[in-house]
């Protein structure tokens, strides 16, 4: 896989006291957060994730799933 493979696949995700942000509940429309980075709700638009970073508390993290990779943004 080429690099630029890998890093189109780089997504934005928000950290938390160290779970991660994975959505609302459907039924009972609770945050959820999650232990593993892949379940994390994804996003490629900064200003999105950083709108839904300060709303929850949480930080931005870029996360690459393919070679497991993360990095703090906007901190």
């Amino acid at each position: 896989m080429t690099k630029d493979r890998i890093n189109r696949k780089t997504v934005i995700i928000i950290r938390k006291n160290r779970l991660w942000l994975k959505g609302r509940d459907m039924l009972t429309r609770e945050i959820e957060w999650t232990s593993s980075p892949y379940e994390a709700w994804k996003t490629k638009d900064e200003a999105q994730a950083a709108e839904v970073a300060q709303r929850f508390g949480g930080i931005m993290v870029l996360f690459n799933p393919i070679i497991n990779k993360k990095r703090v943004i906007g901190a």
